[in-house]
């Protein structure tokens, strides 16, 4: 059974919020405050948010589940009118996580796009990092949030950003994971096809071919991708397609190679 991230995510906040509300030597009233206002920045209850700021609630107090500010909270769950109240009350806008995480990069890899949207026109960075060196668009691209990739290129953000592990690129990540919509667009965009990854010397195009993506082999191809391009072990993209059982894949490589 597939649980929903987003499900989760709530659950975590509300089995947080329970544990340490009802255990009243835990935590100070500052910090009972500071639980109240994550809590209702993550469900949009942007009344609430004002009323616990105008109470003394810590802005920039982090939630104990993911390190996150009210504000990465109402990115995250794409509560554009309470982001607006945030940023409005000072809410900085680069704060990061422990692992770098800002509210533009959870926005985009949750495909909040209005919220995206506002973060941009209110001077996020597109091409900020997290602590790995992914940016929004790296993010957006590893959950195939097409949209928010777009809006984020149309903003300037590097196309051929990398992060780590193995300095892969989000076209790189569209490819591993088959988001053959985004990853035509990041193509038809000008994104580096040959470029390679730092752990195994793969392109795009092998991502795609030893995953099975067979659009996106056909879409770099198209494009010029050189299939005859090896990585670190010696192995070509039909190598790698045919070791990994990706037999459809395979005989259109092949029959490339034919041509």
């Amino acid at each position: 059974m597939k649980i929903n991230p987003h499900l989760m995510i709530i659950l975590q906040l509300f089995a947080v919020t329970v544990i340490l509300l009802t255990h009243p030597y835990a935590i100070s009233a500052d910090e009972k405050l500071d639980i109240k206002l994550q809590d209702a920045a993550f469900a949009g209850d942007t009344k609430k948010v004002k009323a616990l700021l105008d109470e003394g609630a810590d802005i920039e107090a982090k939630d104990l589940a993911d390190d996150l500010t009210a504000l990465m909270l109402a990115a995250e769950s794409g509560q554009v009118g309470t982001v607006r109240l945030l940023l409005d009350r000072g809410a900085r806008i680069e704060a990061q996580n422990s692992i770098g995480l800002n509210a533009l990069m959870l926005a985009a890899l949750n495909g909040r796009l209005e919220t995206v949207k506002l973060l941009i026109a209110r001077g996020a960075k597109v091409d900020a990092k997290a602590l790995d060196g992914e940016t929004a668009l790296i993010r957006a691209a590893f959950a195939g949030q097409t949209d928010a990739a777009k809006l984020l290129l149309d903003s300037g953000a590097d196309i051929n950003a990398k992060g780590n592990p193995g300095n892969l690129t989000a076209l790189m990540y569209t490819a591993i994971f088959g988001h053959s919509e985004l990853a035509k667009m990041l193509i038809d965009r000008g994104a580096d096809i040959e470029v390679m990854d730092a752990s195994f010397g793969n392109s795009a195009l092998m991502f795609a071919a030893q995953n099975g993506n067979t659009d996106i082999a056909k879409a770099l191809l198209d494009k010029g991708a050189n299939i005859n391009l090896k990585d670190s072990d010696g192995n070509t993209a039909l190598m790698l397609a045919e070791k990994n059982g990706h037999k459809s894949t395979a005989d259109f490589l092949r029959k490339a190679l034919e041509k």
